[in-house]
């Protein structure tokens, strides 16, 4: 199931107001200027101001707050105004700098010109003075990852290198060095954080060192120093292994990789992309039962073209309309009759003129589509009227006609949607190959009873159409020509493609030279030309061909030309069909496709020439040969790939595959099917393995025998066998020993983790080793919403993690609205071995009526109990419908019933469970109706394998002045834990009723400074709610996180709480105790 991941929400921490205890005072400044300061104004609605006057304001607030503070930097409003910057487009004023330490929303929205920043670094100071540059820096490690560049539009050489820099220092963010706070027992958490710091390190450095060359190039105008410093720090940046963008790729990857490689027949286009007639006449070349032949032609469809199924059956029918007539008229005049003789003949009158008008539309819809001669006309009218089918010959002309025409508005309706819709922006001619059609016998049986009610099944053979593929000649290397019959053009435009629907028969096809060419082909020998762009050849009844439905013709060319050419087969092979081939072989290094069986030789099906990429068919066995070239290989069934020389990107979609990479840096993206996949790669060669599947689903890293063996669950609750993904040639055999061979394996997974193993040089015991393994870069996780309130309505639009700290002791959940695409994910910070008791409840009404039992449910709850901890679920499920279904052999009268919502529980410990709905007792609820208890165990439904336990993480850190202050929360639902660094001074917090913060001292842990004072003031009344255990404060539902101290010689914060009477109680963390404070 799909889940949407709430990120973290810097907003948090923009809502928090901090002002100074006592303010400073406005001094001798102009008086506008003070009044506004003295209001703390931030609205924009004020006149536009000159610069001259706006720098006066600017100066005046910096001699009033002081510089703005951007992490570790200070900068003076005056100098940004130098510089020119901007402010979400407008210039900065009193209105949007009147504060001291700048919030986020201003840190993401501060823009510069290129050209100012040039300027500005020239202006200021001599070689060696890194102002400037170290501003840009600061301000761009401190923006959103999603906020616009901090540069506008570069110009220059080496203002696009400045710019390409402060993007990549805009990526970094040092939280990301902080490992989630679970992670599976597989990997090595002191490792991974030390890599995690150096490599971010390293990179913030790198892209830091380059600013400076760059800047102290311009002061000496040596502009192709500034290029050369900025070209070899982005190369040095391309090649560390924590760089956000190479994880942003490979999650981009992942997630899009099952939609943009399976193939041209996934994609919008292939939806529709099988052409009707080779199927059509397929079906109808089969005896003509009308309900399996719409069954089959809707499936030829792929549920599309219900039209051509309309008309085709149509005229299936129209061939029997005739007796149909004779029957419906006949029963008419039976129901007449009752009326007796004035009623039959009024019966005949309406019959009869009723048979005039049928014969007249009849003769004349013929001859919208035929010709009649006088005589015809004449005939086919009064046989017409008589309910007689007109001469099989005119019948046939008029078959024939008819499906022409109606084939030809379907070919051509069907392209232009798709150039009005889907096809807009891709494609801007179709192009349908030439098509017959002809007649066919099909039997037709009906069932008959005769006056003594003896059932049989006489037939009689009719004719049907079936629809022809022609043979194509076309040669449009210059453009398709202006006369060829079939073509529908969309908005032309030399970016757009040509989609060539040729089916079957014999073709010879020469593609736009300057476009993209599409080849969509069926049976029949082809010889298909593509142009300089990258081509496709789409091959469309590739299934049909393994299973013997297409004789295998003469071999078909296929020639790419230059561009990345691509040869796609559609389709899925039924495993459970008899094929007489089991796949194709495709050798992209000799050019050639062959037919693979078990019990005949190959047989050459294609030649290909100039083809780099394949994407196999699903369903059939496979196998893939590269070039020496790149290649990339899109896998869909139980394949056998050897991708050969070259950088190739392999695409394992299916459920089991082997693929040898060969030399070069190679991709894999593996989808998440049960099955097995193996990967071969040589030893010293780089390669990058994209899993598409959860971290959390990854249960095992191990070697065996000379392999690295990774299993993961596979299926939402785990049910489903496992996912194995096999490394061979990890290690080599050498004596009693294995020896790890030069292997550099990077791994990611669908959130974007970055992970490596941290293999042992050497293994000296048999059998299977578990390995540990390093996080090199944290993927996007969940940021769980955190729950401390006592009741809260759960969302019934959007998927949502919600994370149950174990202090808070008592928490409902309410799911009030019905919604079965949501999943809520509760993350209870408990382990399973707490969890002493479960209840569920429900209540039964019980109505009796005609000796039937009405059972009616509602009202389904669960509570579970952890110690003293209870977590209520409230209004679990529903009736589903509103007829009752009767309990076989009993008189119960019931409705199906079912969850409000997809719910899962996830412990501390790994363990998950699943809510089902709970199993009615039918007996006892019709003997004592009312609310029913029952133990709740029985809807816990445990997932199988480990799972991790979402917590919230900490907000960027938001620090306070070395003087008092006063913090005041919003009253929100928070999905970060808002981190508050003091500077030794005295804070007073004002805190709502449900708040999870943490606090700390930076310099005091350094021992560089003294502790702060926190006086938290509470809307508690009830000092029995104040608690302090394992580092945590609990003020009711609020808590506080306070810090851990590792030695007697680091300052301790001095804490208080004051309660809404007015009591103050001191928090003693040395000797952990909450007792009343008397001045």
């Amino acid at each position: 199931m799909a889940q949407t991941f709430t990120s973290v929400d810097t907003s948090d921490i923009d809502t928090i107001t901090i002002s100074d205890i006592k303010p400073q005072s406005t001094g001798p400044i102009d008086q506008e200027i003070a009044d506004f300061i003295g209001k703390h104004g931030t609205s924009p609605d004020v006149a536009p101001r000159s610069p001259a006057k706006r720098a006066g304001a600017l100066h005046a607030l910096d001699l009033h707050h002081g510089p703005l503070i951007l992490g570790s930097f200070t900068v003076s409003r005056i100098e940004l105004h130098l510089m020119n910057a901007m402010i979400h487009g407008a210039p900065l004023d009193l209105h949007n700098t009147n504060f001291r330490r700048p919030p986020q929303s201003f840190i993401d929205g501060l823009r510069f010109n290129p050209v100012d920043v040039e300027n500005r670094m020239w202006v200021t100071g001599a070689a060696g003075d890194y102002t400037v540059p170290t501003l840009l820096f600061e301000i761009a490690t401190q923006r959103s990852i999603t906020a616009p560049p901090l540069l506008e539009e570069s110009a220059t050489a080496h203002t696009q290198k400045i710019d390409k820099l402060l993007k990549a220092a805009q990526k970094l963010d040092i939280r990301d060095t902080r490992l989630p706070e679970n992670t599976p027992g597989w990997v090595n958490q002191q490792k991974s954080k030390v890599i995690n710091s150096m490599g971010v390190g390293l990179q913030a450095f790198g892209i830091y060192s380059g600013l400076m060359g760059i800047s102290d190039a311009i002061k000496k105008g040596d502009r192709a120093e500034a290029v050369i410093s900025a070209g070899a720090v982005a190369t040095e940046v391309g090649s560390l292994i924590i760089e956000r963008g190479l994880v942003k790729t490979a999650q981009d990857l992942i997630e899009n990789s099952a939609h943009l490689y399976r193939g041209f027949a996934r994609t919008q286009f292939g939806l529709f992309l099988s052409r009707a007639a080779g199927l059509i006449a397929g079906a109808l070349t089969l005896p003509f039962d009308i309900y399996f032949a719409i069954k089959a032609l809707n499936e030829a469809s792929q549920g599309t073209g219900m039209a051509a199924v309309d008309h085709y059956v149509a005229a299936g029918m129209n061939l029997a309309s005739a007796a149909l007539t004779i029957l419906l008229g006949t029963a008419a005049l039976a129901g007449f009759a009752q009326a007796g003789p004035v009623g039959i003949a009024a019966a005949v009158v309406l019959i009869a003129g009723a048979q005039i008008y049928s014969a007249v539309r009849q003769v004349d819809d013929m001859d919208d589509y035929i010709e009649f001669s006088a005589d015809e006309r004449l005939v086919t009218g009064f046989l017409a009227f008589l309910n007689i089918r007109p001469p099989q010959r005119i019948q046939d002309r008029y078959t024939l006609a008819v499906t022409t025409h109606h084939h030809s508005k379907l070919l051509n309706d069907r392209a232009r949607s798709w150039l009005d819709g889907a096809m807009k922006n891709s494609v801007d001619t179709i192009v349908n190959g030439k098509f017959g059609v002809g007649l066919t016998t099909a039997q037709v049986h009906w069932f008959e009873w005769d006056a003594e009610g003896r059932e049989s099944t006489p037939s009689e053979d009719i004719k049907v159409p079936v629809i022809q593929d022609g043979n194509d000649t076309i040669d449009a290397r210059h453009g398709v020509p202006s006369d060829l019959a079939g073509v529908v053009q969309g908005t032309a435009d030399d970016s757009k493609g040509i989609l060539w629907l040729l089916g079957g028969g014999e073709d010879n096809v020469t593609g736009v030279e300057k476009k993209i060419n599409r080849f969509v082909y069926g049976p029949g020998t082809k010889d298909l030309t593509g142009g300089k762009k990258d081509d496709d050849f789409l091959f469309d009844t590739a299934e049909q061909t393994l299973e013997g439905a297409s004789p295998i013709q003469a071999e078909s060319h296929l020639k790419g030309g230059e561009g990345e050419d691509t040869l796609v087969f559609q389709g899925t092979l039924d495993p459970r069909t008899p094929a007489a081939h089991d796949g194709f072989e495709v050798d992209l290094f000799n050019g050639r496709v062959d037919v693979l069986s078990d019990h005949e030789f190959f047989k050459v099906h294609s030649r290909l020439d100039s083809i780099e990429n394949v994407e196999t068919l699903a369903g059939a066995t496979n196998i893939v040969l590269g070039s020496d070239g790149s290649n990339r290989i899109v896998s869909r069934g139980t394949d056998r790939i050897d991708a050969g020389a070259g950088n190739d990107r392999i695409y394992l979609m299916g459920h089991n595959a082997y693929a040898k990479g060969g030399a070069g840096k190679d991709e894999y993206y593996i989808a998440h099917k049960h099955g097995t996949v193996t990967l071969r790669e040589n030893a010293g060669e780089e390669s990058v393995i994209m899993m598409g599947w959860p971290f959390e689903s990854i249960q095992k890293w191990a070697i065996e025998g000379d392999s690295l063996v990774i299993t993961s669950l596979c299926g939402i609750d785990g049910e489903w066998p496992a996912r194995t993904l096999v490394i061979e040639n990890v290690y080599k055999k050498v004596g009693s020993k294995r020896l790890l061979q030069d292997q550099v394996l990077h791994f990611f997974t669908q959130e974007g983790f970055q992970l490596t193993p941290d293999f042992p040089t050497e293994i000296d015991r048999e059998g299977s080793h578990d390995i540990q393994v390093l996080i090199l870069a944290k993927g996007t996780t969940p940021a769980p919403l955190i729950i401390n309130q006592a009741e809260y309505e759960v969302s019934s639009t959007a998927s949502s993690h919600y994370f149950i700290d174990r202090d808070i002791s008592h928490s409902t959940f309410k799911f009030t609205q019905s919604n079965e695409d949501i999943h809520s994910n509760l993350h209870i910070d408990c382990d399973s071995k707490e969890l002493t008791r479960v209840q569920a409840t429900y209540r039964v009404q019980l109505t009796e009526s005609h000796g039937n039992h009405y059972l009616a449910y509602s009202h389904f709850d669960l509570q579970l109990h952890f110690g003293d901890k209870t977590l209520t679920l409230n209004n679990l499920g529903r009736e589903t419908s509103n007829t009752y279904t009767n309990i076989q052999s009993t008189s119960y009268m019931v409705k199906g019933i079912a969850l409000n919502q997809n719910i899962t529980l996830t412990l501390r410990d790994g363990v998950s469970y699943r809510i089902t709905p709970p199993l009615r007792n039918y007996i006892d609820d019709v003997k004592k109706p009312g609310t029913k208890t029952f133990d709740g165990r029985e809807m816990l439904k445990q997932r199988d394998g480990n799972y991790l336990l979402s917590t919230p993480e900490d907000s960027r850190p938001l620090a306070l002045e070395p003087h008092p202050q006063l913090v005041e929360f919003p009253s929100k639902i928070q999905n970060t834990v808002i981190a508050l660094e003091g500077q030794g001074s005295t804070y007073q917090v004002n805190l709502p009723v449900d708040t999870t913060l943490r606090i700390s001292t930076p310099g005091a842990s350094a021992k560089t400074s003294n502790a702060s004072t926190w006086y938290f003031h509470s809307p508690l009344a009830d000092p029995g709610e104040i608690k302090l255990q394992d580092h945590k404060l609990s003020i009711g539902r609020t808590l506080v996180l306070l810090p851990e101290y590792s030695d007697e010689e680091t300052p301790i914060e001095t804490i208080y709480v004051e309660t809404s009477t007015g009591s103050v109680y001191a928090v003693d963390l040395l000797f952990e105790t909450v007792y009343l404070h008397s001045d």
